[in-house]
């Protein structure tokens, strides 16, 4: 659909209402037939409750309650609502003195959830999978970039931390599991827009009103092409009316690496090299001679010295500091809301020069404001902005902390440097880029991001049409300006030549004045929605109605010469009605029917439907149930939809359905006109129970199947047919499934006297398994022939599924220890080396009496975790609180960066200090790895479950202590509220992995990990 039909669309749905009004009565009520209407609103306890919001029947807001609790209308409304997160909703006629008392409800049964596209559903009777959280909860949380703060936090949202920098960390995000080789990421939406880019990562959680997750099919299938992986709905807050409240807060962080590395002696660094150059055969020249040896342990030798290099340019914390300030209030006609933040970060790394700042940082102002006007009473005018500004200063050509922490590494202590006498940059003769020189002597990048999002929309009331009848219209803008300055420069590089006993130069680099550079990218999308919303009671029948349709126009300004592709302009269309019914808030069905589109599929095959169904039965509301005081809560769901996928990862080939060949003749991709988007089957059965109001219990099993996932048609066709197999057309021909269940459990309760305890359990457990890819079988068993082990490398595992060889323990320790054992496994290792003492034993699997790869077995259960849980408990006493959250991640394995002996020059950790020796297995010493190599002659390099580990991990993610001071005295100095907050992030870690100095989440000990954080804070209301 072309840009000018939905304009036209969104125009005549909000146009033409607006001008029939024009006939209508819109004036507002005669000031005569207004009455005062006052009152408290409490808590069963008898406290105020803050910002209770108060609406009439149609849910139209007229006010909220102030710090006590107190509120004053003018109305004619005959019947007032009270509604706040976490009671039951309360509604009462209207007089001028009104006593009104809340009950809290665990099972937040009234609580509103916002879907997008004007789906709105009440949570005690929505059919549909989905979790939720409360901004607030996250407001304690250590942290600046959003998927960092939502870890562990949510029933269903997976994380895996796999980059920390500071303010730059990258996470993934699994929303139960993944059911396809293709794009995995849920997709983020922020106040009804779908978000382009990662620009959510900015927003604070000061901004956000609540987090709704939505799971199933026929939570998602409003979003088309977009909602395959899950759907993480985010509503900032809103202006209320009343008093203008404001909210200052102040946040102090200390940042450190959770993980401090191991680091050996000069003397410890040379015995190990020279250990590792002898269990390899004493092939030529030591590292360490018997004379060098000497000197370097007298310790008085600048030729020698005993370094640490992870000292010199670590420091052993990072600061952070942040500030906000929040404005809310306004009438019954006009309500505003507006936040700016502040971020500063700090570099991890040590600079000596002053000529510049290089060390990375990052400083950022986060921004949002929003508006609602009741321009009469029928129509509701509304529109925000936000946005952020980022500025980054880099090392170098965009050198982050993580690219710096990995060179360190390379460094061993005897190494003469970080310069010379002279001032001169040393290095090592494998080393092209030491780290000083990038910190000291190759300039900066100052990197600015500026990202903007502005709509303005309309809602109209149609109740002269039929009551409860509305059309709401909306237009967005995003624009991302990305923009590297560049002031580098080079420098020459020696080292130490030991023979010529003087500094030699590296290569032919020289020292350079600063220089200047830029380049940049430019990015937008218009967004147009409308929704025609139909919302009615018809005594004990509640039916909503939601047309919709959502059109996005998006540009990258990125040219690329052989993908020109990429700076085309990209459109996506979504359309559907989703449609509710409930009968006496007892029997709940839905239905969403969604038509989508997107342009990287062919004209034929560019739109797809969409249909998804729910049923709810609250069981709880029975005749028979409802006055059961033990049970607050007793409901069943099911759920089935269809949902598509067009967000294929192959690089820069967005239209796949077209050839891409250069200029030169080169192939690079064979299009497919067939191609289709992916479908994902889903099915959902849950189960929501309540006791006592206390304690509450989810329980979801679902399943997710693909039958047509995109494969590649290389893989069925030989390499040899002249082509290269990758080259070849993608296909809608792939199978893959994926199931799991969900647990939530969560108890809280007064215990009087202003006690209250809380805990509660998140568990998600989801197991993939590609089931065809077109992978062609190794051979298996023969007339007199022994095949593979293993027939599929792919097909019939999860996916990602590693494959090694599976060390034989039986001897007691699975090294190679003796001559006996020496001569054996010379003769049956094949392909993979020539076997040492000390190396690990393989198993024979297939039992031809050889180990090859024949034998490489399954280890671990695919890239992605089987298993999150999340363990949460706390009290609070008066204006005393604690909290606490320990993150459990299992089921977990991967690679794990053991082997750094042989990297670079030779990182030495914990367990090389314990490698296998002559020595060690004599006196029946603890080993923990294999003999050390100098050169990779070990067959220990291979992939194995020695060094494909169990990397699943528990972490005291968050903890925080905080005291809200008494009001009555801060009263005196004009503050509404005074909290201050002691915050920890990742304090402690525990893991399978033998090593201690290797996080089990980067899973290497040259990757930095999780910062451990502590956090002081301060949150002041005027």
């Amino acid at each position: 659909m072309k840009i000018k039909y939905t304009a036209i669309l969104l125009a005549v749905l909000v146009a033409f209402p607006c001008g029939f009004l024009k006939a209508q009565d819109v004036a507002a009520p005669d000031a005569g037939s207004l009455k005062v209407v006052k009152g408290i609103v409490t808590d069963a306890a008898g406290e105020p409750l803050y910002q209770a919001v108060i609406t009439d029947a149609a849910g139209k807001m007229l006010g909220t309650t102030d710090l006590h609790g107190r509120f004053e209308l003018r109305t004619d409304v005959t019947n007032l609502c009270f509604r706040t997160v976490g009671y039951s909703n309360v509604s009462v006629a209207a007089s001028p003195d009104m006593k009104v008392t809340m009950r809290t409800d665990e099972s937040h049964k009234d609580d509103l959830l916002d879907y997008g596209y004007g789906v709105i559903r009440r949570r005690g009777t929505l059919s549909e999978a989905i979790s939720t959280i409360q901004g607030r909860q996250l407001e304690d949380v250590p942290n600046a970039s959003l998927s960092q703060m939502l870890e562990g936090q949510i029933l269903g949202l997976g994380t895996l931390e796999d980059s920390s920098d500071p303010g730059n960390a990258s996470v993934y995000k699994y929303v139960r599991g993944i059911s396809s080789n293709q794009g995995t990421q849920p997709l983020f939406v922020v106040d009804g827009i779908v978000m382009q880019d990662y620009n959510y990562e900015f927003l604070t959680a000061a901004e956000i009103e609540n987090i709704v997750v939505l799971k199933d099919a026929a939570a998602t299938a409003i979003y088309g092409l977009k909602g395959a992986n899950g759907v993480v709905v985010i509503n900032t807050k809103s202006g209320l009316p009343g008093a203008f409240d404001v909210r200052v807060t102040a946040d102090f962080s200390l940042q450190q690496i959770a993980r401090k590395p191991e680091t050996t002696s000069s003397y410890e660094y040379a015995t190990l090299r020279n250990q590792a150059w002898a269990n390899d055969g004493s092939v030529g020249t030591a590292p360490f001679s018997d004379d060098q040896m000497s000197r370097i342990r007298s310790g008085n030798d600048p030729l020698y010295p005993n370094n640490n290099y992870y000292n010199e340019f670590v420091r052993n914390f990072g600061t952070m500091e942040r500030i906000g300030v929040s404005l809310s209030g306004g009438s019954q006609r006009t309500r505003v809301w507006s936040n700016i933040n502040f971020m500063n970060q700090t570099s991890l790394l040590k600079q000596e020069t002053d000529e510049y700042v290089a060390a990375p940082r990052r400083f950022w102002v986060n921004f949002r404001a929003k508006i609602d006007v009741d321009i009469s009473k029928h129509v509701r005018a509304f529109a925000g902005v936000a946005g952020n500004v980022r500025n980054d200063r880099l090392a170098g050509s965009d050198y982050t902390n993580s690219g710096i922490y990995e060179t360190i590494f390379q460094l061993p202590p005897t190494m003469i440097g970080p310069t010379t006498e002279d001032g001169r940059v040393t290095t090592m003769e494998s080393v092209s880029l030491p780290t000083y020189g990038i910190l000291n002597r190759s300039g900066y990048t100052k990197y600015t991001g500026m990202y903007a999002s502005t709509y303005a929309g309309v809602t109209v009331d149609l109740d002269f049409v039929t009551r409860g009848l509305s059309v709401t219209g909306k237009l967005a803008f995003q624009s991302s300006n990305d923009r590297h300055n560049y002031m580098t420069q080079d420098f020459s590089r020696y080292y130490y030549d030991y023979t010529q006993g003087d500094f030699v130069q590296l290569g032919s680099n020289l020292d350079t004045n600063l220089a200047g550079g830029a380049n940049g990218v430019f990015q937008y999308a218009i967004s147009y929605i409308a929704s025609l919303d139909y919302k009615r009671s018809f005594g004990r029948h509640n039916a909503e109605a939601h047309l919709y349709t959502y059109y996005t126009n998006e540009q990258l300004d990125d040219v690329n010469a052989d993908f020109p592709a990429v700076g085309l302009p990209h459109d996506d269309h979504n359309t559907g009605l989703n449609l509710s019914y409930n009968y006496d808030d007892r029997y709940v069905v839905g239905a969403t029917f969604g038509l989508t589109a997107s342009d990287v599929f062919a004209r034929s095959n560019r739109y797809t439907f969409v249909p998804a169904f729910s049923a709810a039965w609250v069981a709880s509301n029975e005749a028979f149930l409802r006055d059961a005081k033990w049970l607050s809560l007793l409901k069943v769901r099911a759920s089935y939809g269809e949902v598509a996928l067009d967000d294929f990862e192959v690089g820069y080939y967005r239209y796949m359905y077209m050839d891409y060949i250069k200029k030169n003749g080169d192939v690079r991709l064979l299009g497919n006109p067939d191609l289709k988007p992916e479908i994902h089957k889903t099915q959902n059965y849950g189960i929501d129970l309540g006791l006592w109001n206390k304690l509450n219990l989810t329980f979801d099993y679902f399943s997710r199947r693909t039958d047509n996932m995109l494969i590649e048609e290389g893989s069925r066709i030989p390499a040899y047919q002249g082509i290269y197999v990758g080259n070849y057309r993608k296909i809608n021909e792939g199978r893959m499934k994926n199931s799991g269940v969900e647990l939530g459990i969560s108890y809280a309760t007064d215990l009087g006297r202003g006690w209250g305890i809380h805990a509660g359990v998140n568990y998600s457990h989801a197991r993939n398994e590609v089931i065809y890819t077109g992978e062609m079988p190794y051979p298996g068993d023969g007339d007199g022939y022994k095949g593979y082990a293993y027939s599929h490398r792919v097909e019939g595992y999860p996916l990602g599924q590693q494959f090694g060889y599976l060390v034989d323990r039986s001897n007691g320790s699975g090294y190679i220890s003796t001559d006996e054992e020496l001569a054996k496994y010379t003769k049956m290792y094949s392909g993979i080396g020539i076997p040492r003492k000390g190396d690990l034993i393989y198993k024979d699997v297939n039992g031809d009496g050889l180990v090859n790869e024949k034998d490489l077995s399954p280890i671990g259960k695919g890239s992605l975790p089987t298993d999150f849980t999340t363990i949460r408990a706390g009290f609070s006493w008066k204006g005393l609180e604690l909290d606490l959250m320990f993150q459990g991640v299992t089921g977990y394995y991967g690679l794990v960066g053991y082997q750094t002996e042989r990297d670079a020059n030779g990182v030495f950790n914990d367990l090389h200090k314990a490698a296998w020796t002559p020595e060690r297995y004599a006196s029946g010493a603890e080993i923990k790895y294999p003999a050390l190599s100098y050169n990779g002659a070990s067959t220990s390099a291979e992939d194995s479950d020695f060094n494909i580990a169990d990397r699943s991990f528990w972490r005291l993610k968050n903890a925080s202590l905080s005291y809200t001071l008494p009001a009555r005295l801060m009263r005196n100095a004009g503050i509404k509220r005074l909290k201050i907050v002691l915050s920890g992030q990742n304090l402690f870690t525990s893991s399978a992995l033998d090593s201690k100095v290797i996080d089990p989440e980067t899973g290497s000990m040259t990757k930095l990990p999780p910062m451990r954080v502590i956090n002081l804070g301060v949150k002041l209301d005027f």
